[in-house]
């Protein structure tokens, strides 16, 4: 394993939520990783007035000058990118991104794609009344597909000043807090299915156990993508065909599939939770009592809008489970490479592991072996001939067997290129594959 990447913070937008992010950006990686590992972390702390004096005279450019400079002396430290442990400077995350010498998360992308797997159309956004009223919340969120509402005027006013009078100097009354939980009952008689907490100090006064709604922490959302930056990223490959079943459950709306390893887990886990739809195979065949096979032509024939779905296979499943925690987690497959070579590029880890899972996670096969090469290749900037890997698929062993089986359908699914924008990863916490 290479040595993880250099975390930098762009801190002091305030010294209270620079101190929150330090503590879970550490605290996640910490749990990813075991033991007695951290990751190492540089913060350049800022000066708050001048920050705020730009953002109050509508002056984005500035911000994004006074952050980048900020971002050149993190760099200068040894940081490998940086992130913002504030909301509102998100405003001019565009123009930042533009000059920064380094790769820079982005809260409101960490964010959005977490409602987006939890199935949410419609939230309420509290923040300083930059974050609410700019637009780049509504911009970013509108392109998950994600609605934002934010509370009137009077409240807006109020909730900003909670903000810069109080919970920035370290002030938690419960009198703000009263009247945050006011704001957000408005917001859900309006219909909202969700609130975000748009502001790194919000976190210290709103928490979900005070909340009817689902709350989503930006500080805590940020603070993941953080640690999982600093990692690696580990994609496994099972072309024939948990990969492709996976890709297709969540492709037709699934709001999560869960990974087992064997057929008792994903019997017991089926009594327990017995609304879920229970996927799987062995020997390529469907085992007793389960719903549906290890069939993503199956699959992508189902309506599974906001279903569950729980999935054992010989080899795909087994390889999710079995990863442990040094990496991210994501699948591929043909179905979906251009969106995960879009997804590894972005994110810029400084390891990449191809998992090819094989016949049965004990054998090497050609399927799975070419579809990693093809990644690869991918990542490198080259031009791979999908027609020839095809064509070589197709006599393989793997392909004879789908055949035997009368599984010519998903033979032909498993190498469409490109059928699906999605990047399926696996949620250590919740045991839990989303779509990316």
């Amino acid at each position: 394993m290479t040595e993880p990447k250099r975390i930098g913070i762009i801190g002091g937008l305030s010294p209270e939520s620079t101190a929150e992010y330090y503590r879970f950006i550490t605290q996640g990686y910490n749990e990813m990783s075991g033991g007695l590992n951290f990751p190492q972390v540089t913060i350049r702390s800022l000066n708050l007035s001048e920050v705020v004096d730009a953002q109050d005279d509508n002056d984005w450019d500035r911000v994004a000058e006074i952050i980048v400079a900020g971002i050149y002396d993190l760099k200068g430290a040894g940081a490998d990118f940086a992130a913002i442990a504030s909301n509102t400077p998100h405003n001019a995350y565009d123009k930042i991104r533009e000059l920064s010498p380094l790769y820079v998360l982005s809260i409101m992308d960490a964010t959005a794609s977490e409602i987006k797997a939890d199935g949410f159309s419609k939230v309420g956004l509290l923040g300083t009344k930059q974050t609410m009223e700019f637009g780049y919340f509504q911009k970013t969120f509108g392109e998950y597909g994600i609605d934002v509402v934010v509370p009137d005027e009077g409240d807006r006013d109020f909730v900003d000043r909670i903000i810069w009078d109080e919970l920035a100097h370290g002030k938690i009354t419960e009198e703000a807090r009263l009247g945050y939980m006011s704001v957000i009952r408005k917001m859900a008689d309006e219909g909202v299915e969700a609130v975000v907490l748009g502001c790194t100090e919000i976190p210290l006064l709103v928490r979900q156990e005070y909340s009817s709604l689902k709350v989503y922490d930006t500080l805590r959302m940020s603070c993941l993508d953080g640690a999982r930056e600093a990692r690696g990223i580990s994609v496994t490959i099972d072309v024939f065909r948990a990969s492709n079943t996976i890709i297709a459950c969540l492709g037709q709306g699934a709001k999560c599939v869960i990974p087992v390893g064997s057929l008792d887990d994903a019997l017991g886990l089926k009594k327990k939770s017995p609304r879920c739809l229970l996927f799987g195979e062995r020997k390529g065949l469907v085992p007793d009592g389960f719903d549906y096979g290890n069939s993503p032509t199956e699959a992508s024939s189902l309506r599974l809008k906001g279903e569950r779905v729980i999935i054992t296979t010989s080899a795909g499943t087994q390889g999710i489970v079995g990863a442990g925690r040094s990496d991210e987690i994501i699948v591929g497959s043909f179905a979906n490479v251009s969106a995960v070579v879009e997804y590894i590029n972005k994110r810029n880890p400084r390891e990449v592991s191809l998992v090819a899972m094989g016949f049965a996670s004990r054998s090497a096969c050609v399927e799975d072996e070419l579809c990693a090469e093809y990644i690869k290749g991918k990542l490198l900037g080259e031009c791979p001939d999908f027609e020839g890997v095809k064509r070589e698929i197709l006599m393989s062993r793997g392909a004879s067997r789908l055949r035997r089986l009368k599984q010519d359908d998903d033979l032909d699914f498993c190498l469409k290129l490109d059928a699906y924008d999605i990047v399926p990863r696996f949620d250590f916490e919740s045991g839990c594959v989303f779509a990316g």
